[in-house]
């Protein structure tokens, strides 16, 4: 009680020179407890803070599959290693290698045998000494079996054998039926779903990987909020120096949480790793905007004020707020950087403004 009648004569004994301004001496600023403070101004205004997903785009999920029928006999990488491309991951034991390897080399005989009809038929058939129609009947034959021969490897190397591997079977006739898996790209294991020992089908997932670059936030962001969202917000990770872009807002709205999916892509990953989940802050890009303490704006019959310090005076400036957080006040118009405003003891200013305390 002592406090709020000392409160009320120190506003009594400031002086509204006009609607526009108030005029303090230093005493009564100090005594009040009356500090300023610079406009700064900034490029972003933030906008929330909402819960956001690390992910990859679908292009960077890569399923690795058993290319045939077999056992594991060795699987060397597991859950987050990174692979280079062409790295082997693991060894299958298969029969079935066998057959495609026996079919390559049948294919490779046919089409020598072939080749050197081919090239014997060829030049009596332009000497005169082979009728035409034999010589069609042969290079139909070559034609047939170097397609035959060229089939045959290339479904070795889909399997994964690589053109040394092959040669090397075509000139030594030895069949292996150890076949190596290899990563397909430069990725990390996110998933291991075989162990050693255990028989797979043709096609059965053997590996899942993903690559990290880009990286996705997926981001639950407030029905409230997503209609200040458009292709100029940004997202950022505090403490993790990691930022991005909006790239899609949704449509729908999740009936439970009454949220709405958001996609950003990360152009700065800051470390971050996929399945993290996180606190993202939206921000908007901004030009001509000033911050300031929330303290220093009051209201008044539904409009925003400031009070800008004019040596001993300070003047009403209506403002135009951006954004207005529990902390902080961006203003769009009525401040310009560099100007001194007032952040405490603003409500003893606005009472004086307005009269409050004063007789008659």
């Amino acid at each position: 009680m002592k406090w709020s009648w000392f409160w009320w004569i120190l506003v009594a004994g400031l002086a509204a020179a006009d609607a526009d301004e108030v005029t303090i001496t230093t005493e009564q600023a100090r005594r009040l407890g009356l500090t300023v403070e610079t406009a700064v101004a900034v490029d972003r205004v933030p906008l929330g803070r909402v819960p956001a997903q690390v992910t990859v785009p679908p292009e960077n999920d890569r399923l690795v599959t058993a290319p045939l029928a077999g056992r594991v006999t060795t699987v060397k990488v597991t859950r987050g290693d990174a692979v280079h491309a062409g790295q082997v991951l693991m060894i299958l034991e298969s029969p079935d290698l066998l057959v495609h390897q026996r079919h390559l080399l049948d294919a490779w005989n046919e089409w020598q045998v072939a080749e050197a009809r081919y090239r014997r038929e060829k030049s009596l058939y332009r000497a005169g000494i082979v009728p035409q129609s034999r010589w069609q009947e042969t290079e139909k034959r070559w034609r047939q079996s170097r397609t035959a021969y060229r089939q045959a490897r290339r479904e070795l190397e889909l399997m994964g054998l690589s053109r040394s591997a092959i040669e090397r079977l075509l000139r030594t006739a030895r069949l292996d039926s150890h076949l190596a898996v290899h990563a397909p790209v430069a990725a990390v294991v996110h998933e291991r779903r075989v162990v050693t020992g255990q028989r797979v089908e043709r096609a059965a997932p053997l590996m899942h990987l993903i690559i990290s670059d880009p990286l996705w936030l997926e981001l639950a962001v407030p029905v409230a909020l997503v209609e200040r969202l458009d292709e100029r917000t940004r997202v950022e990770i505090p403490g993790q120096g990691a930022s991005g872009r909006v790239i899609r807002i949704g449509t729908l709205v999740d009936a439970a949480s009454q949220t709405v999916p958001v996609r950003a892509v990360l152009d700065r990953s800051g470390g971050l790793r996929p399945g993290r989940k996180l606190e993202a802050r939206l921000v908007t890009p901004v030009d001509g905007v000033v911050k300031l303490p929330r303290a220093a704006v009051v209201e008044h019959q539904g409009r925003h004020f400031v009070f800008v310090r004019q040596g001993e005076r300070f003047e009403v400036r209506p403002v135009t707020p951006l954004r207005l957080t529990a902390g902080s006040a961006y203003l769009e118009a009525g401040v310009r950087p560099g100007e001194a405003v007032v952040v405490s003891a603003t409500a003893a200013l606005k009472a004086a403004w307005l009269g409050i305390g004063e007789e008659g």
